[in-house]
């Protein structure tokens, strides 16, 4: 079973993509952040891509600091409409 690609909008810019556009598109479209969105030089910017265990059309990237914990990306992924229990 093949899955079709499926495209996500950018939320920078709004331009849609694929999963493997998408990631070639952040690494140019973030480095075109207002200076004041950018995380200072103290912290580390982490760059995140969530995906299902088996082939499907979900993805989500995500944009963090280090500072993040996993209870607090997975409660930012379940308000956004993913169960990590269940995909």
């Amino acid at each position: 079973m093949t899955i079709k690609a499926t495209k996500g909008a950018c939320t920078l810019c709004g331009k849609e993509y694929t999963r493997s556009g998408m990631s070639k598109h952040l690494a140019s479209c973030l480095t075109k952040l207002p200076a004041e969105s950018i995380i200072d030089d103290e912290h580390v910017s982490l760059h995140l891509l969530v995906t299902t265990r088996y082939p499907s059309g979900y993805w989500l990237h995500l944009h963090t600091d280090e500072l993040a914990t996993f209870k607090k990306l997975d409660r930012f992924c379940a308000n956004s409409g993913w169960n990590a229990t269940a995909i």
